[in-house]
Parts: structure tokens; C-alpha cells; sequence
């Protein structure tokens, strides 16, 4: 779990590491998901075993308007109707912005690992890296 130092910190970092559920009729906060776009540095310390998720080093996390190399799912929460809002944030990961970065995400729990198999992640084989689950986007996706 991170701190909400933490958390305030990756959220100021880049715009849309951070996204807030709120319920349209009571305008109460209901869910929220969050990322860590990630720099160069930041994916390839999350594929060798050192990035440090309930803390990333800021160098790790791009900044809104730098380049972003990948995708980190850092935490959902998003129970019964907060789910609804999943589509509008998988329609933005599908941008120009984010269309062809992997995704990547931390199966630290049995039930995290089984939502992220189903839909799509593959767990990484690499004993560095243990529970990291990846989701090649399609157009990096090997042909044929």
C-alpha cells in the first residue's frame, strides 16, 4: 500500500495517473483507478525487479507532457457501479497518447491474478520480477 503522500505525489506527476469515481446523481466518491505512466527508467526497473510500486521514485513516472514508455496498473478500486466507468478510461488508454504502450500490473493477490488473466494480462516470466503480469498492446503484438 502506498501513502497518501505517495499517492499525492504520482497524482500531481501526471494527469492521468490518478482517476476519481464519482456517482452522477449523489456526487459522492465511489471508485477510483489509478496508474504510474512510466518513463524509460521506470519500465525497465519495473522488468528487472526494482521498481518500487508502493513508492516509485519519480524519476520512475513521467511527468504530464514527457515521454511515457509504458503503463503500470498501480491500484483499482472499483466495485459495482464504480465498474461502469472502467470503458471511459480503457477509451482513453486507446488514444493516440497510450495506443501502442504495453500495460503492465502487480497480480499480488489470488483474486488480482485471476481478473488479470481474464482479461487478458499474461504473467511475465521472469523470477526478477515475480506476479508482474503484462498486456502487449495489439500493435505490438507479434504477427502471424
Amino acid at each position: 500500500m502506498a501513502s497518501l503522500d505517495t499517492c499525492e505525489s504520482i497524482r500531481k506527476r501526471h494527469l492521468d495517473n490518478l482517476w476519481s469515481i464519482f456517482d452522477r446523481r449523489s456526487g459522492d466518491l465511489i471508485g477510483m483507478y489509478a496508474m504510474a505512466m512510466l518513463t524509460e527508467e521506470g519500465r525497465a526497473a519495473l522488468l528487472d525487479g526494482s521498481f518500487e510500486a508502493h513508492d516509485p521514485r519519480l524519476s520512475h513516472v513521467a511527468a504530464t507532457g514527457e515521454p511515457v514508455s509504458a503503463i503500470y496498473k498501480w491500484g483499482v478500486f472499483a466495485p459495482a457501479m464504480a465498474a461502469a466507468a472502467i470503458p471511459l478510461i480503457a477509451e482513453r488508454l486507446s488514444t493516440p497518447d497510450y495506443r501502442d504502450l504495453d500495460l503492465y500490473g502487480n497480480g499480488s493477490t489470488p483474486a488480482g491474478r485471476r481478473i488479470m488473466r481474464s482479461v487478458g494480462f499474461k504473467p511475465v516470466d521472469d523470477p526478477r520480477s515475480p506476479n508482474l503480469y503484462l498486456y502487449p498492446r495489439l500493435s505490438r503484438r507479434p504477427r502471424g
